[in-house]
């Protein structure tokens, strides 16, 4: 169910940055576009954690865009797991709805009436990293006793979950402390599954167990899930299919990962949809921040061959591990359980 009624929800946007300068322009660049493109949440409060201490440029310099800034404590040695810290938020600030945002994403539309009131709100990944043994594999690992507990909370034949894109995420005040105790829960049966045995998944895919870990969190919590639509969490570093955008629902937030150059300006989009968006951004970030926009461009050939050859690296390498995993006997099938084939 989506956000529809008399009173207005109160929204609470937040994204977490690490201590590095080098972090500051992604998140000027997405509270300008809260202020700028967010239609009905332009003047929603916005909260920037900082991983230890917030630096002293940063405070002034989101200040005078009207988002504040605090410092919290580290949950982990890996950048993705600190960003359940936004979900501390409840205790202390008043709001209805969290829009837990990553610092490469901006908001190009108003996203209140896509963000469910009753569920959190996650969109699916547009490609899975695991394939289907893969998920197997880990699942029959997480099937017995939590790691540490002893007490079986993972299902015994627990199902492949539905895998979501943790960089958009929209959180009901009420699930926020539940949603964070199961994450991180979800987060160490993950992790230690794969530090028992590295061979689960292959190694370069061990750096995204906080999304391997959200997708067993929302199987398992009871809480419920809404996905959200390509719209709210439209990437633009890679194609997708964008049969789903329409004149009424073009993109609202763009996920543009690594696809920005040194100066803050987003690299035309992959796909068909959002360009417009990416061009009326730049141009706002121009106006706001500076330097001069040069114009809207596709991003660099020596940049996107980089990318793709280190894709296809990992990727042969993926593949001498399953090979590998395969020829030491390590069984796939769990024969007849409830994750099929």
């Amino acid at each position: 169910m989506s956000v529809a009624t008399d009173t207005p929800p109160k929204f609470l946007f937040s994204c977490l940055s690490e201590n590095d300068p080098r972090w500051l322009s992604s998140v000027q660049g997405l509270v300008l576009s809260l202020r700028q493109f967010g239609g009905s949440c332009k003047t929603a409060r916005f909260v920037v954690n900082y991983v230890d201490r917030v630096p002293a440029e940063a405070e002034a310099a989101l200040s005078e865009l009207g988002a504040e800034t605090r410092s919290v404590p580290p949950l982990g040695d890996r950048g993705p797991q600190n960003k359940l810290r936004m979900l501390d938020l409840h205790e202390s600030f008043d709001f209805d709805l969290l829009v837990a945002l990553d610092c490469d994403t901006v908001v190009v539309g108003d996203p209140s009436p896509r963000i469910p009131s009753t569920a959190i709100g996650a969109k699916p990944v547009d490609h899975d990293l695991l394939s289907h043994a893969d998920w197997r594999r880990l699942c029959r690992a997480l099937a017995g006793p939590a790691p540490g507990s002893g007490s079986g909370v993972p299902a015994a034949r627990p199902e492949i979950p539905r895998c979501f894109n943790s960089g958009v995420l929209t959180v009901p005040r009420a699930f926020c402390e539940k949603f964070q105790d199961e994450w991180l829960s979800a987060h160490r049966w993950v992790t230690e599954a794969l530090g028992g045995d590295s061979r689960l998944i292959p190694r370069h895919l061990h750096f995204f167990a906080d999304q391997l870990s959200l997708a067993f969190c929302l199987a398992r919590s009871g809480l419920g899930v809404e996905p959200l639509p390509l719209a709210m969490n439209f990437p633009t570093h890679m194609p997708v299919d964008c049969t789903e955008l329409c004149e009424d629902s073009p993109p609202l937030i763009l996920h543009y990962h690594d696809a920005a150059d040194e100066r803050g300006f987003l690299y035309r989009p992959r796909s068909a949809g959002g360009a417009a968006q990416v061009e009326a951004f730049n141009l706002a970030r121009a106006a706001s921040l500076g330097p001069l926009y040069p114009g809207l461009r596709g991003k660099p050939l020596l940049s996107r061959l980089g990318r793709w050859l280190c894709r296809r690296f990992w990727s042969i390498l993926a593949v001498r591990q399953r090979l590998r995993t395969r020829l030491a006997g390590r069984p796939d099938r769990l024969g007849a359980t409830s994750l099929g084939d």
